[in-house]
């Protein structure tokens, strides 16, 4: 027997699917076993025959018109909720394309829900919704959110598997799909058609998912599977007359150009999980998506911020100690903490800087990457208003700032130094923190009142910072 062929196999054998009448008719009848519907039966009885009919002629698409000039065949019959998808899409392609806020689609991809068993809010819901403030509080943005747990707990939303046509040849995958729905296997309300639009509005995409065993939530991977057909799906069913494999594999063969139905969007995917495994699950949502992840977008940045914020205030709960004005930053790997820790005004500043000290260390336990962290300690009762952060290396500034406040010792007598001054700048703020050594049996209101005139003094001096924070750290003398 010959191992290659001039002409395309089509490979088939598998055996027949079809049900007996009894059988289909035992199957359809389930959706009705609530007793509700006992006195119906009659009428549920002459629904099954035409149920059966379809099923028994094969009506997948009973609703078609004539594809008209814009298809291969202006003549084949197109299914008719095929054409509307396309026409979502296309309508979705309009609205990415328009001037106005970026569009991110956030998908939670965990199956949990406190809708349905298990009863309780999923982690990635939680994680999710840190994401959707983060992003729906960033200027000229705007959150298309996704709960794919609504597979689980909405009635009759469905994804249903791909087929794998790709796997038979480039051109039998459509797009959008059109293996569903098939009326006549009753494999209708697929979810696809109403998330294809949505991917194709946004300007960027982030997947936030849990892992289940080591993988990709089944949920996500339904929908991911479905998603092949945005990387070189055939976006005219009538080049091979529906799902005809011979035409397909012939298209393919002479040559196929593999559109890209979602290029130019950016993409990100966050995985967690309790104990092991969210490497491997974010492999594997890659590999489906064919997602460029060398580095990650904005957004799963600010997620990180959103979520260190939250993880220093619950540190500082922790430890029973109250603080205010905190803010993060991430810059180039590195991420950025300051805050106002509030003390007992009745403290020494050695006693004082003991709890900063202990609140740093607790805070960079958070992480194994490298952390910057500045601690303004503030006097109960007392509150100064610190405005927007900022961010960026300005190493000159740096040096002129510490050269001034290391000339004021004269004019305070409690400043001893001052050091590792830093400058950023972000959205046209300019934001400094530095460290100043100052003599440790002073009270702290006393050290207080002193770090904010040195504040107001770097500002005067230089009016284009828009923030001043100082840490003290205590020598005896």
């Amino acid at each position: 027997m010959a191992l290659f062929s001039s002409k395309p196999l089509v490979r088939t054998g598998q055996g027949s699917t079809k049900l007996s009448k009894d059988e289909f008719k035992r199957r359809w009848k389930l959706r009705f076993y609530d007793p509700a519907f006992d006195e119906m039966s009659s009428e549920i009885d002459r629904l099954a025959e035409i149920a059966w009919e379809a099923y028994d002629h094969s009506r997948k698409s009973p609703r078609t018109r004539k594809a008209g000039p814009e298809f291969a065949d202006p003549e084949y019959e197109l299914s008719i909720e095929w054409l509307d998808a396309r026409e979502q899409i296309r309508a979705a392609q309009d609205r990415q394309q328009a001037p106005g806020p970026s569009r991110v689609l956030l998908i939670c991809a965990s199956p949990r829900t406190d809708e349905t068993c298990p009863s309780e809010m999923s982690k990635t819901f939680r994680i999710a919704q840190c994401a959707r403030e983060v992003i729906a509080a960033t200027p000229n943005f705007e959150v298309d959110f996704l709960d794919l747990s609504n597979l689980t707990a909405e009635y009759v939303r469905i994804i249903y598997p791909c087929k794998a046509c790709v796997s038979t040849a480039m051109p039998l995958c459509h797009w959008p799909c059109s293996c569903y729905p098939n009326h006549a296997l009753g494999q209708v309300n697929d979810w696809m058609n109403e998330l294809y639009p949505r991917w194709v509005s946004a300007h960027g995409v982030m997947i936030v998912a849990p892992v289940h065993w080591y993988q990709a939530p089944s949920t996500l991977k339904l929908m991911m599977d479905r998603l092949v057909c945005a990387d070189g799906g055939n976006p005219d069913p009538t080049s091979t007359h529906g799902k005809t494999p011979e035409e397909a594999k012939a298209l393919e063969l002479k040559g196929w150009d593999y559109p890209r139905h979602l290029a130019g969007r950016v993409f990100s995917v966050i995985v967690h999980g309790d104990a092991e495994g969210a490497g491997g699950a974010a492999t594997v949502v890659r590999a489906e998506s064919k997602l460029s992840l060398k580095t990650l977008s904005q957004f799963s940045v600010l997620l990180a911020v959103f979520l260190s914020r939250s993880f220093v205030a619950a540190v500082a709960q922790r430890m029973g100690l109250g603080i205010h004005d905190l803010s993060a930053l991430q810059q180039q790997g590195q991420l950025f903490v300051e805050l106002h820790l509030e003390v007992d005004e009745n403290l020494s500043l050695r006693d004082a800087h003991r709890q900063a000290t202990q609140l740093e260390e607790g805070i960079r336990e958070l992480r194994d990457g490298p952390i910057d962290v500045n601690i303004h300690i503030e006097p109960l009762g007392r509150h100064i208003a610190t405005p927007d952060t900022g961010a960026g290396e300005m190493k000159q500034l740096s040096r002129s700032v510490e050269e001034f406040l290391n000339s004021l010792p004269a004019e305070f007598d409690e400043l001893v130094n001052c050091h590792d001054v830093r400058t950023r700048q972000v959205a046209h703020h300019i934001l400094v923190s530095c460290h100043c050594t100052m003599k440790g049996a002073l009270p702290i209101t006393q050290i207080h009142d002193v770090l904010a005139t040195l504040e107001d003094r770097v500002k005067e001096r230089f009016p284009q910072i828009h923030r001043v924070t100082i840490h003290p750290e205590p020598v005896e003398g």
